[in-house]
């Protein structure tokens, strides 16, 4: 299997997705609207914090998962979708900030959100992540990670 799995329908909505379209995404009783949102597709590659391919780790996972990442300016959201993996499963789910201010990008660190995805008897769940923006940030990318060589990361780094 290869590590890396290309998905072409996400890459085709990011490009009708125009930056600073005004989308507006909803959170609890207040609304957060978005400067630029960037539909990201992720993909079975194990990145480090400082978004390298982890080439030694072989993705076994059978979903599918993508995220839109708008930013405010002084706040980044990710509404992050998992499809078809592992049915009545767990996933911890990062919004990783970049460059990551740290050497690591673990739950508590500055520059990472983080929640869980309990998909459904399909495989199926969503999350959404959001932080404020740190000092120096210019993008920001997702990790998901679920069972034994099951993981997900973004494609690309979005902007932020």
């Amino acid at each position: 299997m290869s590590l890396l799995k290309y998905v072409t329908t996400p890459v085709a909505a990011a490009a009708m997705l125009g930056a600073g379209t005004g989308i507006s995404t909803a959170q609890g009783p207040a609304r957060m609207t978005a400067d630029r949102a960037t539909v990201v597709p992720l993909s079975e590659v194990l990145k480090r914090c400082d978004f390298t391919d982890d080439a030694y780790e072989a993705a076994l996972g059978s979903g599918s998962a993508e995220s839109i990442v708008s930013s405010t300016g002084s706040e980044v959201r990710a509404d992050v979708s998992l499809n078809d993996a592992t049915p009545g499963t767990r996933y911890f789910v990062r919004l990783v900030e970049n460059p990551a201010p740290t050497s690591t990008c673990r739950p508590g660190n500055p520059g990472v959100a983080a929640g869980t995805i309990d998909t459904d008897g399909g495989g199926n769940g969503s999350v959404s992540l959001q932080e404020a923006v740190l000092s120096g940030t210019t993008g920001a990318w997702v990790f998901i990670e679920g069972p034994p060589d099951d993981f997900y990361s973004s494609d690309f780094i979005a902007p932020v």
